[in-house]
């Protein structure tokens, strides 16, 4: 999804009229609507969790498990928000027994429905809200909650370096050492597991290997839990030498998915979603392990995170702990699927949804000065890693690929298929090594 329409919400009369129809009684299902929330508001609370994600035609619409403090509210409270045409509706039925014989139920009243367990999404059209009661059995509860607040972001500035002991990162010289045959080796060796969906064994042993090529670097690299089930984020870490409570990230999500994201055994390669990014993460960790040139005066982490494709479930986790612990990130950069290139230039897009104007102007600057043979543009794409930290008020930009990929979540996103470029993948990796030394040093 391109562009983010409106958000759908379910008004205040509407909700007093559907109570009209549908009994309040304890004990029974919820159904979650959110009235008042804002478009700005709306877009920055997807990086708060998303539990449920489905596609409705050409858009998707996500529910976010949020966890409020007020007692009158539902220990598991949801917000919904849609891409859909204004004249839809949008609404979440929890506590579901049966999702069948609901949609049989309820077919010819909705336009879509996608469930997780036992909650279901409803894409309710217009005029049909009041016709629910007829086909939801037992009756349910209608329940209204206020949107959470979130951090705002703070402002980005490059950090200001004091002193001689601070000395310029040859960047032309680090360019050319990002390799094509390291990249496709790193590719094969990813998508070789069977999956790397966050639940599967197979996830547990990538994050294995990534921590192990981490460590063979010189990275401090850890495996790092966030919930019981999942496979670990995976962070490597090593201190700047001047300032290193300063805190560059790059991340990328190592967890693919098929079709169906919540199987752990389902074939999913995701050699662009998202092992592109992934192998720009090992050469990274390759090139500022090995090259003493390319010691940086700030700390730099990569992280390698699971969980994405559930709702940035792990990604959520970190930026959290580091905003509980005070870290002083200055700046965090996702590479998400940054391989279709179907054009004979090589073409990437800086996200500007959840992400910090002034962090993607500098490395769109960077991209002009040291590869300009690369055309920069811009993309409105929604969700990945990133969002979490700009949630958390972190400085955060997001590179992605220019082209819609036509393999996204399917058995065919592998390595050798029209379009796929390891080009690309490189000069992300090129654009990710300059960025950062850039930002660490000037």
């Amino acid at each position: 999804v391109d562009t983010l329409t409106h958000v759908i919400i379910m008004s205040l009369p509407l909700l007093l009229a559907l109570l009209c129809v549908v009994s309040v009684c304890a004990g029974s299902p919820l159904l979650y609507a959110l009235p008042g929330v804002d478009h700005e508001h709306a877009v920055a609370l997807l990086g708060q969790g998303v539990d449920i994600r489905g596609s409705y035609g050409q858009s998707e619409i996500f529910t976010l498990a949020l966890f409020a403090n007020q007692s009158s509210l539902p220990k598991s409270t949801h917000v919904l928000i849609g891409e859909l045409a204004t004249d839809h509706e949008v609404l979440i039925l929890e506590e579901v027994k049966d999702s069948a014989v609901l949609m049989s139920q309820c077919s010819k009243i909705l336009d879509g429905m996608f469930c997780r367990q036992d909650a279901c999404v409803f894409v309710v059209s217009p005029g049909m809200h009041g016709s629910l009661g007829g086909c939801l059995t037992p009756e349910v509860n209608l329940v209204t909650m206020p949107p959470r607040a979130i951090s705002p972001p703070r402002a980005f500035a490059p950090p200001q370096q004091q002193g001689s002991s601070v000395r310029s990162i040859p960047i032309p010289d680090l360019l050319p050492l990002v390799s094509l045959q390291t990249l496709s080796e790193n590719l094969i060796t990813l998508t070789n597991f069977h999956t790397r969906q966050s639940q599967s064994t197979q996830a547990v042993q990538a994050a294995g290997f990534l921590q192990g090529e981490f460590s063979k670097f010189g990275w401090n690299a850890t495996q790092i839990p966030f919930r019981t089930g999942f496979s670990s984020n995976v962070i490597a870490e090593i201190k700047g030498n001047v300032d290193p409570s300063k805190i560059i990230i790059v991340g990328a999500h190592y967890d693919s998915r098929a079709a169906n994201v919540n199987s752990p055994t389902d074939r999913a390669p995701g050699a662009n979603d998202d092992g592109s990014g992934t192998a720009v993460l090992l050469e990274l960790a390759r090139i500022f392990g090995t090259q003493p040139s390319a010691r940086l005066p700030v700390t730099l982490q990569l992280a390698a995170f699971s969980g994405e494709e559930q709702g940035l479930i792990g990604s959520t986790a970190y930026a959290n702990s580091l905003k509980d612990r005070g870290a002083n990130v200055i700046a965090m950069i996702q590479a998400d699927m940054v391989a279709m290139n179907p054009t004979s230039d090589l073409r990437i897009s800086l996200v500007t949804r959840a992400t910090t104007p002034e962090l993607t102007a500098a490395i769109d600057a960077v991209i002009r000065k040291y590869l300009p043979q690369v055309v920069v543009g811009r993309s409105t794409a929604c969700c990945s890693d990133q969002q979490p930290f700009f949630n958390n008020g972190f400085p955060a930009a997001f590179l992605l690929e220019s082209a819609s990929d036509p393999d996204y979540h399917k058995v065919t996103d592998v390595i050798n298929r029209p379009n796929y470029s390891v080009e690309l993948i490189r000069a992300t990796a090129q654009i990710a090594i300059a960025s950062v030394a850039t930002l660490a040093t000037e």
